[in-house]
Formats: C-alpha cells, structure tokens, sequence
C-alpha cells in the first residue's frame, strides 16, 4: 500500500512539473528548484535532526 502511494506520488511530481514548464516556462521551473535546494540547504545546516553527531561526544560516561 505504501509503495503504491509513493509510485503515485511520484508520476503525479513528474506530470505537474511538465505541466509547470509547458504554461509557465523554464524559467519558472528553474526558480522553483533553486527554491527547494535552499531549503535542503537550511534544514540540512539549521535542523538539529539532520546533524552528524560524532561518537566521542555522544558517548558520555
């Protein structure tokens, strides 16, 4: 069942972003992807979650 939502997801993802391009242009779907890989960027330096933690400091006697 979840495989069958993620596969759906993912052909209505590609099915949206050619329709984006088609009515609004490259340049729209260029903005859009810069959009989101800034947004990977803060949540992957800002987001405690997705830090590394090292082994010696998680390690507390």
């Amino acid at each position: 069942m979840l495989a069958m939502a993620v596969s759906i997801r993912a052909g209505r993802s590609n099915v949206l972003a050619e329709v984006m391009v088609q009515r609004a242009g490259c340049d729209a779907s260029l903005l859009l992807a810069s959009i989101s890989t800034i947004a990977l960027a803060v949540f992957w330096f800002y987001v405690p979650e997705t830090k590394t933690v090292l082994r010696s400091a998680a390690v507390q006697p």
